[in-house]
């Protein structure tokens, strides 16, 4: 269809809070501006990188820890909080740009020798334990995720995507439950 989307505030919310109407015709205002150019411009596309040797391990991990920045996801096995476990995880640090490291192949089958999967469990435990910042969408499901997985808890993570939508839609800010 090549549709764009345009997210706002639900109308009923501007109805309650009249004061707030600003956020609703500041992205109609948006939306017809992307009409009027011909629809949304189309990027170019992200780049992934997926890790399948040590060498190139060893590299993202530099570009990692070095950035100030990244964010991290992972894809598990289940939806248990201690019992799931990490069969693949993703980081970026910049727009457009992607790693991913699969620990489990098709029919979760280990993707890496024995001797070269503890090397990557050990790379990956000292990105998701360096001084870089880290975010995520679900950081509290994927920081039980990397403990039940590699056995450490990410530090310095600074950024949740899900609560920080929640709070722009403020379906947890104080305003939406006064």
């Amino acid at each position: 269809f090549n549709a764009g989307v345009i997210p706002t505030v639900h109308p009923a919310y501007v109805i309650r809070r009249y004061a707030e109407r600003h956020w609703l015709v500041e992205d109609l205002g948006l939306a017809k501006r992307v009409l009027a150019n011909g629809g949304p411009i189309i990027g170019e596309p992200t780049r992934v990188d997926v890790i399948r040797d040590l060498d190139s391990l060893y590299r993202m991990a530099d570009v990692l820890i070095s950035s100030n920045r990244f964010h991290f996801d992972w894809e598990t096995d289940g939806l248990h909080l201690t019992k799931s476990r990490g069969f693949c995880v993703s980081f970026a640090h910049q727009e457009r740009h992607a790693y991913v490291v699969p620990r489990l192949g098709s029919g979760m089958v280990y993707a890496w020798s024995k001797g070269d999967l503890r090397e990557v469990d050990h790379v990956l435990r000292t990105i998701f334990t360096s001084d870089a910042a880290k975010g995520g969408f679900h950081v509290s499901f994927d920081n039980c995720i990397t403990k039940s997985t590699l056995d450490v808890w990410p530090t310095n993570v600074t950024f949740c995507g899900q609560i920080a939508s929640h709070l722009l839609d403020n379906h947890l800010g104080q305003r939406a439950h006064a």
